[in-house]
């Protein structure tokens, strides 16, 4: 009888071991180790070869600086999603957009998410809130407007205001490799990015390089 119970406790063992899911080290061994500079280099790879956001379907500069958008609608799902990186269109990202409400007040929001063979992902997500400032909106949707500097030893978290007045903040976790962004344009429009699988140097490039602040401060 004690021989049949250990018998019996031996496989149901092999059993759970089979069957537990992967730890941490393991899903970490299993994705492929991209550097930083090699993710550089395939962003300008496909920024290069990605069409660009038609011109004609963005205010006028002049128009923009007139002031006279301000009562402007939110933006229909067309208009909202070309206004996400040219690239992610062409690299055929998925896409989800939804219209509702966030304390009361009416939203668009869109979203595109693209991840890499080697398991790295990144995603974007564009909040409209209309013409009209509205602050308590803005931190409902989760933005911060207090947002710190600090660093330790495993990452840092910053916030700046652009030339143009644009808000940024963002956090990058090395020992994670993951990064966010929160980007505030002229009161608007709340861009949000999350990256898993970046190394620090990609992290940066996507900051300095890959956002679509140009067609953004054009509202």
């Amino acid at each position: 009888m004690l021989i049949t119970g250990s018998i019996v406790c031996v496989g149901l063992l092999v059993v759970l071991l089979k069957e537990r899911p992967p730890s941490v080290v393991e899903v970490a061994q299993s994705v492929p180790d991209v550097s930083g500079a090699e993710r550089v280099e395939e962003f300008a790879a496909i920024d290069a070869e990605a069409v660009t956001v038609d011109d004609a379907a963005l205010p006028s500069e002049a128009e923009a600086a007139s002031g006279h958008l301000d009562s402007v609608a939110l933006l229909e799902q067309e208009a909202l999603l070309q206004l996400l990186p040219s690239w992610m269109h062409d690299e055929g990202a998925d896409f989800h957009f939804e219209q509702t409400e966030v304390v009361g007040e009416p939203i668009s929001r869109c979203r595109g998410r693209y991840k890499w063979d080697d398991g790295a992902s990144m995603e974007y997500e564009l909040t409209d809130i209309g013409g009209t400032a509205k602050p308590d909106l803005i931190q409902s949707l989760g933005f911060n407007f207090n947002q710190g500097n600090s660093e330790d030893a495993t990452g840092y978290r910053s916030a700046l205001e652009t030339d143009e007045g644009v808000l940024i903040n963002h956090e990058y976790d090395e020992s994670a490799g993951e990064g966010s962004l929160q980007i505030l344009v002229n009161d608007r429009f709340l861009l949000e990015v999350q990256l898993e699988g970046f190394e620090a140097e990609a992290f940066e490039d996507v900051l300095e390089n890959h956002l679509p602040l140009d067609a953004l401060l054009r509202f």
